[in-house]
């Protein structure tokens, strides 16, 4: 269970006792969770406008109360002073109850500067969290005018006119967490783009990895950044060997334990903080580990230096710097690249999908949903040349024991013809008396 499932776990229990007692105090309210907030429930005079056979009916009261702990104890006193109005029949419809002051602050520019406070008030802080925020504020500044309501009429209108597919996708996600943090009707899943397929990637070959390796140092001489070439190409070699997430090379890497005598495998501590929590790495290519300097001391211990207590922003602000430096010493593709090239190498090496899985931080399905589809017209031949070469191994082995098998029938019988001569001799030889 997340961190986030749990508070909201317990939020829900603390609703129940705060229903009990309000029950018990005979007060004519209760409240309940709806997503991320917590909103009263009472039965109340018509609104204005409200048509209705009856006098009175049952109304969900949203007063922006978070979902938390805190709010559970807000909560708790609005009920107590709406169960007060109905007891003494003094209920009025104002804008609190309406909703109405709400609504005219319900800007963009409201829920944009908002935002990050209501998400943590039910998530936890983490680097994988930050990085969702950063995300989703990043499309609210991209995609969304600060001036406008929230509305779902004019979210759905947002999402029709984005073009780019993967962004579709995302934006859908972050209006789905407006609404959701902000109490708004609102569903966007019929827009989402049906057999969505990631753009194709050219993923590099060992050829291309060696040559650009080799670049890094030629931009040595020209290097104006105080040697920090040696730590771009050292992030280079890691992505390479380990399939890693570029964060998942900056963040709090373990330097101390890859140079201890205890690392036999040359294994990569990936830090719990990461966006699917620790994991131990065992390298792609063992032989890389050396071939491409990543054992060398001095480099990992400027790694080890310059990611000391980077906060999110720093690291996603390393990750930029380094991937910039890439291009301007032509390297012609991304760290990703790197990563998927690592899931491809695994599968033509014949490495279990699980295994292989494991290793690069995510599901089986991910892995041959997503990765696989990146093999190249090469780079399926390779395969199935190597499994073509295995079936011929494994007849050329099945014959040699045929054959073998057969010798070994045959040298029996020798043997038995053998014993059996040396005993007719034996008789012939023995004297009659």
């Amino acid at each position: 269970m997340s961190n986030a499932e749990e508070l909201l776990r317990m939020v829900d229990e603390r609703i129940a006792e705060i229903n009990q007692e309000l029950k018990d105090n005979k007060t004519k309210v209760a409240i309940a969770r709806k997503n991320t907030a917590i909103i009263l429930k009472a039965t109340l005079p018509l609104k204005p406008d409200d048509k209705h056979d009856k006098e009175k009916k049952q109304y969900q009261l949203s007063l922006g109360i978070p979902a938390n702990l805190n709010g559970c104890q807000t909560a708790k006193e609005e009920a107590q002073i709406l169960g007060t109005f109905i007891a003494r029949h003094n209920f009025k419809w104002n804008d609190k109850y309406l909703g109405q002051k709400t609504q005219n602050k319900l800007t963009f520019q409201y829920v944009y500067d908002n935002f990050e406070k209501k998400y943590y008030e039910v998530n936890q802080r983490t680097f994988k969290s930050q990085s969702t925020v950063y995300k989703h504020l990043q499309h609210l500044r991209l995609h969304f005018d600060f001036k406008k309501i929230v509305s779902a009429k004019y979210i759905e209108t947002t999402i029709k006119g984005i073009t780019s597919v993967s962004v579709k996708r995302e934006v859908i996600g972050t209006a789905g967490v407006i609404c959701k943090l902000f109490n708004i009707e609102g569903s966007f899943g019929h827009l989402r783009p049906r057999n969505y397929k990631p753009k194709q990637r050219t993923l590099p070959t060992d050829k291309d990895i060696i040559l650009s390796w080799g670049k890094f140092a030629e931009y040595a001489e020209d290097d104006v950044t105080r040697g920090m070439w040696r730590l771009y190409r050292l992030i280079f070699s890691i992505i390479t060997v380990y399939g890693l997430r570029p964060k998942e090379v900056l963040v709090n890497p373990d330097v101390d334990w890859f140079l201890s005598e205890e690392n036999v495998y040359n294994s990569w501590r990936v830090c719990e903080l990461c966006k699917t929590g620790a994991r131990e790495v065992i390298p792609f290519v063992p032989d890389w580990v050396y071939d491409l300097r990543i054992k060398d001391k001095d480099d990992l211990l400027l790694l080890k230096e310059r990611c000391k207590d980077l906060t999110f922003l720093q690291v996603k602000a390393l990750g930029s710097m380094n991937t910039r430096h890439w291009a301007k010493i032509g390297v012609g593709f991304q760290p990703y690249d790197l990563r998927h090239a690592c899931a491809i190498r695994a599968h033509l090496n014949g490495i279990p999908l699980k295994l292989a899985a494991q290793n690069l931080g995510h599901s089986v399905s991910m892995h041959t949903e997503t990765y696989q589809q990146w093999l190249s017209l090469d780079q399926r031949k390779v395969g199935f040349d190597a499994a073509f070469e295995k079936m011929t191994e494994v007849e050329r082995l099945r014959l040699e024991l045929a054959d073998a098998k057969l010798k070994i029938e045959t040298l029996k019988i020798e043997l038995e013809r053998t014993k059996l001569q040396s005993s007719q001799t034996l008789l012939s030889q023995t004297p009659v008396l």
